[in-house]
């Protein structure tokens, strides 16, 4: 893969869409590959169930990506970019991230 690529969750038209970006444009995972998320809800967080399988087909599917669709008409100063993995299974929090937490005790 000679391009790097990443990945993001952006709303489109008031929707939240998992894209990959490749050389500063942007394709929607679902209209390239839908079976990369099977239909899952929770986005990118999905593709993180069995990474390994995921980055490999990222891997593959980077280098025809302009060859399955076109990419989206959006650009990135125009857009809003949404928290990239969206709905957890847990959030975890600890008061010591928080410099004056840690003083209080």
């Amino acid at each position: 893969m000679n391009n790097p690529i990443a990945l993001a969750t952006m709303s489109i038209d008031g929707a939240a869409i998992p894209v990959i970006e490749i050389s500063g444009r942007f394709w929607s995972l679902d209209q390239i590959s839908p079976d990369l998320l099977k239909g899952d809800e929770r986005g990118l967080i999905a593709l993180f169930d069995d990474w390994s399988d995921s980055l490999n087909m990222l891997k593959e599917l980077a280098p025809q990506v302009s060859e399955l669709a076109p990419p989206l008409a959006i650009s990135p100063e125009s857009s809003d970019f949404l928290t990239p993995l969206r709905y957890p299974h847990k959030v975890l929090c600890t008061g010591t991230n928080y410099y004056d937490h840690v003083h209080s005790v």
